[in-house]
């Protein structure tokens, strides 16, 4: 009958003077303390004598009668950042670093946050190099009001580096929280290695991005993300600065040829405050903006400057932003916008709903602005434009604007710098002003009040 032995901590196990053959399976109450979630079942091997120290899963232990290796007992694919030390007011930096070690570079794995709020006093990395395998790497949480990842020093978050285009990772039920202001990212995800057919897909799920102080402490870019193909974001909250001073990034996604960040989909998240809600950066095609909430100066913007973009569709979305709805100074073909509401936050501001402001060639073509809400703060409507296409006329072309509402505003549409847009079938307020600027060689409709 095999002797089971109970000792109180992995401390206590590391110096058990009865390790060996006598005594081959320990029950470790704890990691530290009772109820700090450390507690399993350790079983010694004799034919290992290779394995490192993890300080959770593999304890090694050495004393006057020689070298025990002792393996914690567990399904391999979840692991519990408590068995490393993980929590309990303490810095869990290596505890984090401890548990990513035991996740296989072949498949993946598992991290798993119990219910408390884990401090990072450095940012961590994780590299999976491997670009001929699939591997898919989670962190997991019990809630984001829950399971809480902190950062309180000057330092990025989370950066995870992935071999290949199969290879995915997942961030689900967690806050993501700092004390600094405006200035680190926190989390980093990129594909560093080669193409081939994408079939990893990687996710946020219920993630909360903040700072310790809400809106008072705030991540200079909740998540950027690089040569990724195919990621999900579903749920995801993240709060910015205060209202009027527009600091913080939501979400930065960019690629580098040939490695394009391609079909990235975003489904009932919020931006709170901070300078933008996402930016749609170089080398990215294929973004969907579904159900979502924009209270940012910005809620979706294309940069100056960016190339190789395409396919970008926002739908059924609400902004309530104090400078741009969606804002797009790049070449981008294929916009769709439909479907939405922009409502102007006050009437001082000089919001746009909708704001195309491209001078390049070749031209942006084919963009839709269906069935969308424009309305302005108050009655009558003294500043603030609904859509405005601006820059040169030559780089803005074959638009359709049709079955849109504007109210309460100083324009409706301004078509300054487009040139064979078809405008018709809308409805204008009869607070608006300027109902709708045509510019040159437009099409434009009977306005209706």
């Amino acid at each position: 009958m095999t002797n089971i032995v109970s000792i109180p901590n992995i401390a206590s196990l590391r110096n058990f003077s009865e390790a060996g053959p006598e005594n081959p399976v320990v029950w470790v109450e704890s990691y530290n303390s009772l109820g700090d979630g450390g507690e399993g079942v350790f079983i010694y091997n004799p034919n290992n004598t290779s394995s490192i120290d993890n300080d959770g899963t593999i304890i090694v232990i050495s004393n006057s009668t020689g070298t025990y290796r002792y393996f914690r007992q567990f399904n391999n694919d979840i692991i519990n950042i408590c068995w490393f030390g993980g929590g309990n007011n303490e810095d869990s930096t290596q505890a984090l670093s401890n548990a990513l070690s035991v996740i296989s570079l072949s498949n993946g794995g598992t991290v798993y946050f119990p219910a408390g709020t884990y401090t990072f006093y450095n940012e961590i990395t994780y590299k999976n190099s491997n670009s001929d395998t699939e591997f898919s790497l989670t962190f997991v949480g019990q809630g984001a009001d829950s399971s809480i990842l902190y950062w309180p020093n000057e330092t990025n978050g989370l950066s995870v580096y992935l071999g290949a285009s199969k290879q995915s990772v997942h961030f689900r039920d967690l806050s993501i929280t700092t004390s600094q202001t405006g200035i680190y990212t926190g989390i980093y995800i990129t594909q560093v290695g080669g193409g081939g057919v994408a079939t990893g897909v990687s996710d946020f799920t219920r993630v909360n991005f903040r700072g310790s102080s809400p809106q008072l402490q705030y991540w200079g870019t909740a998540i950027s993300v690089n040569n990724m193909i195919n990621v999900n974001y579903e749920g995801v909250i993240i709060a910015g600065s205060l209202p009027n001073t527009n600091v913080g990034i939501g979400v930065n996604i960019s690629g580098t040829s040939p490695n394009y960040s391609l079909g990235h989909n975003f489904t009932n998240c919020v931006f709170y405050s901070g300078e933008v809600g996402i930016i749609y950066g170089t080398y990215s095609q294929g973004i969907t903006v579904n159900q979502c909430n924009f209270g940012t100066f910005t809620g979706v913007r294309i940069p100056e400057g960016e190339t190789s973009i395409a396919q970008l569709s926002i739908v059924a979305s609400q902004f309530g932003c104090s400078g741009y709805g969606v804002d797009i100074r790049s070449l981008s073909s294929g916009i769709t916008i439909t479907g939405n509401t922009f409502y102007y936050p006050d009437d001082i501001s000089d919001t746009i709903g909708i704001y195309m402001n491209y001078s390049g060639t070749p031209a942006i073509q084919g963009t839709a602005i269906v069935g969308n809400f424009f309305s302005g703060h108050s009655i009558p409507g003294n500043s603030g434009k609904g859509i405005v296409v601006s820059g040169n006329s030559n780089s803005n072309n074959y638009g359709n604007v049709t079955g849109n509402v504007f109210d309460n505003m100083n324009t409706g549409v301004d078509l300054t710098g487009a040139q064979l847009w078809n405008v018709h079938g809308n409805i204008y307020g009869v607070t608006i002003p300027n109902q709708v600027v045509p510019g040159n060689n437009n099409s434009v409709g009977v306005t209706t009040k």
